[in-house]
């Protein structure tokens, strides 16, 4: 994907990858610059914030039984949305 960055140093996300990262107006970004050159771009998630990880639970209706459950499913959660 390609974007253009305007004289005001302004970018528009296509909309593939703004629906790719459930991004809205007012949310923010994260970038990271490696020593290569290259650079990652991510949406900004407050320390400590679930990333959805109950989802799974909630969209069954089921509370999850145990801690191992609750780690499998935050790790899968977190797994898949880091796609």
């Amino acid at each position: 994907m390609r974007a253009k960055i305007t004289s005001k140093g302004q970018v528009t996300l296509p909309r593939p990858l703004r629906s790719a990262l459930s991004l809205k107006s007012g949310d923010s970004l994260h970038f990271t610059v490696e020593k290569d050159g290259t650079a990652t771009m991510g949406k900004f998630r407050a320390p400590g914030s679930s990333l959805g990880c109950g989802r799974a639970f909630a969209e069954r209706n089921l509370p999850p039984a145990n801690d191992a459950d609750i780690a499998a499913s935050v790790a899968k959660a977190m797994a898949e949305h880091a796609k």
